[in-house]
């Protein structure tokens, strides 16, 4: 079948691109059953799936946003703003960072999300 460990690793490759891409379109599907994501756990202007990270992972909070992607939660806070004591909404800023990577660093997470969200639609969302 394989002329060389090359078209090995290659095949290999391939079945690894094909199960993430398999797996975002799955994540889709799910998410798409969702009618309004709910707020996300501690954030004030944030809605999201809360997902569990893998393992290892050195990211902070990671969510499934709107048609399924994937974010990291990143949570800053304005010292000037807190030192004048202002308002929570003017020294809190949310930012919502796409989760990106190769096919092999992502698959974990598309399953984790997909966990998360099969967990919120059978039994949250009631």
């Amino acid at each position: 079948m394989f002329n060389s460990h090359f078209e090995q690793l290659a095949f290999a490759n391939a079945i690894v691109d094909k199960t993430a891409s398999e797996l975002k379109q799955l994540l889709i599907k799910l998410a798409s059953e969702i009618e309004q994501l709910p707020p996300f756990p501690g954030a004030m202007f944030t809605y999201g799936i809360e997902v569990e990270p893998p393992t290892g992972s050195d990211l902070g909070c990671i969510l499934v946003g709107e048609k399924g992607s994937l974010y990291e939660l990143i949570l800053n806070f304005d010292d000037e703003a807190l030192a004048r004591d202002g308002a929570p909404t003017e020294t809190r800023n949310e930012e919502l960072r796409p989760l990106e990577g190769d096919a092999m660093e992502i698959i974990p997470y598309l399953h984790a999300a997909i966990e998360a969200v099969i967990n919120y639609l059978d039994n949250d969302n009631k």
